[in-house]
């Protein structure tokens, strides 16, 4: 009789155990959490315009948030062409970490940055850039250095970085030091 007990009770609790499971009840959009619906090691993404290339960007991590609109990588680099066909290279850059919000039309390059505008023979070092899309400007930290160097020599440096990409105009708020090449060099290399 004992016995039976025993076996009646062991299977009360083997079906109860067998028959409770748990949920995660919590909601994701309401604790502030959001994972990325998908990430991808050496990731390349190449963007076309009218059947020609117009951008390769490679990174070594990729986090894409959909429904956000936001993409979050690691060691970024990207190369942007001509749109006249020729494959000829007018940007190229790099990054230690990309934040990109599509909605919000704002670039984040950060953990140190560095563009090469072909045309303009125009190189730029950061730690860290922020490019408003909507409003054509680009930010560097308040007290962040930001390095200008230009194919003719010029070299420019300081904090509170600012430019305006439509105008093609920049600044800097405080410690601004460089050198400036004006003119153009004879035979002898001369500046006239």
């Amino acid at each position: 009789m004992m016995r039976t007990i025993i076996r009646h009770c062991l299977l009360a609790v083997l079906y109860i155990f067998l028959i409770s499971c748990t949920f995660n009840y919590r909601d994701e959009a309401l604790s502030g959490d959001s994972a990325p619906e998908m990430v991808m090691r050496n990731a390349e993404a190449s963007r076309y315009e009218q059947a020609e290339k117009s951008v390769v960007f490679n990174a070594a991590i990729l986090e894409v948030y959909d429904a956000d609109r936001v993409w979050a990588a690691e060691q970024v680099s990207f190369v942007e062409y001509a749109n006249d066909g020729t494959g000829i290279i007018e940007l190229e850059g790099n990054a230690g970490l990309l934040l990109l919000d599509d909605k919000e039309g704002i670039y984040t390059l950060g953990n140190g940055t560095e563009f090469f505008i072909r045309d303009d023979g125009l190189r730029m070092r950061a730690s860290d850039l922020q490019w408003v899309k909507k409003l054509h400007r680009l930010y560097g930290p308040e007290t962040g250095m930001v390095e200008i160097i230009k194919d003719d020599g010029s070299t420019v440096s300081g904090t509170g970085f600012f430019a305006n990409t439509l105008s093609r105009s920049y600044l800097f708020k405080d410690n601004f030091s460089g050198v400036i090449v004006t003119g153009s060099d004879d035979e002898d290399g001369e500046i006239r």
